[in-house]
């Protein structure tokens, strides 16, 4: 599955506890610091089986750099020369991108679809 000694599970625990920092999930007071805990790896790890595919297609050395390239936009200098390289051998790489960016693409779409139906409502209901 996902090479943990490679820091790729470090790198989905920071996408993790970021998402979880944006709901404000530890100011939930009825779950417990250890259920919280456990919900967080129980998180990293459907992650981690939501890149596994992904990342069989791109070398591991640029596993952590992919991650966060897809999260924030941000990598290292050697991952974003790496992609910007017209002779290197980084077709999959690419692909792999363009992929992960369409279905975020296709989430937002989906997450306005919903929210205008949600306000059509309301206008049809008044």
């Amino acid at each position: 599955m996902v090479n943990e000694n490679n820091g790729v599970k470090d790198e989905l625990r920071k996408v993790v506890d970021k998402w979880n920092k944006w709901n404000n999930l530890s100011l939930v007071d009825y779950v417990t610091p250890e259920e919280i805990g456990a919900l967080k790896e129980r998180a990293v790890d459907k992650l981690a089986g939501f890149y596994a595919p992904m990342l069989q297609k791109i070398d591991t050395k640029y596993h952590v750099d992919f991650i966060r390239f897809t999260q924030t936009g941000d990598a290292s200098p050697e991952f974003m020369a790496y992609l910007d390289n017209e002779g290197a051998d980084n077709g999959q790489v690419r692909e792999v991108i363009d992929r992960m960016f369409e279905a975020q693409a296709e989430a937002l779409r989906e997450i306005v679809r919903g929210l205008k139906k949600g306000s059509l409502e309301k206008k049809v209901g008044k």
